[in-house]
């Protein structure tokens, strides 16, 4: 495992925390973005 993580919040807060911010044009494309990124491209958790 590259990766440990408990969410794939937590997985893309490691991937950022390596490799930077992620694209906002890449974000733009992603069918599943609105679930961890606020309009203003900030990364969040939902409590479920």
């Amino acid at each position: 495992v590259l990766f440990q993580n408990d969410s794939p919040a937590t997985l893309l807060a490691r991937v950022i925390g390596i490799i930077g911010k992620i694209d906002q044009s890449m974000l733009a494309k992603g069918r599943e973005t609105y679930k961890y990124f606020t309009k203003n491209h900030m990364l969040y958790e939902r409590n479920q």
